[in-house]
This record gives structure tokens, sequence and C-alpha cells, in this order.
């Protein structure tokens, strides 16, 4: 994972693709710098920490996802959004 720290200034947005096994979140600013990057597994506790790495970087202005979303009981993600 790499981190670099956006400014005041900077809105926030994240990319997420999921896949089966794993999840993998990009968080960019508006200007196009990079944030932060990560994979989780898809298991209660790597949605647990892909929704830490978004929530440690501010407000997230837009999430883009590629993929289903979610399908799994203890996912965070709420279940109007699950496929």
């Amino acid at each position: 994972m790499t981190i670099a720290p956006a400014t005041e200034l900077d809105a926030v947005f994240a990319a997420v693709n999921s896949h089966a096994d794993t999840i993998h979140v990009a968080v960019i600013t508006d200007r196009g710098g990079h944030v932060a990057d990560a994979g989780f597994p898809t298991t209660s506790a790597g949605y647990a920490a892909a929704v830490a790495l978004l929530n440690s970087h501010g407000t997230v202005t837009a999430v883009v996802s590629k993929g289903p979303p979610p399908t799994a009981r203890d996912s965070p993600v709420p279940p109007a959004m699950r496929a």
C-alpha cells in the first residue's frame, strides 16, 4: 500500500474493483494525485479494512465500482446496493 496525504483543498475519489476473492481500492485526488491503494480479501475483515482505508482519507466525494457489488451477508455494503 502506498499513501500520500491529500491536501485540505483536494477532493478525494475512490475506485473499487471487486473479484470473487479480492477487492482492490484506489484513492486519488481531483487533481489526479495518487493517495493510496490496497487489495483486500472478500471477507468481513477485508471489507472493514477497505472501508477503513477510505475513511482514513477524509470525506470521499464519489466512489466508482467495477465488477459486481459484494453479496456477503457480513459485508458493510448496505443491502440495497448488493447484487
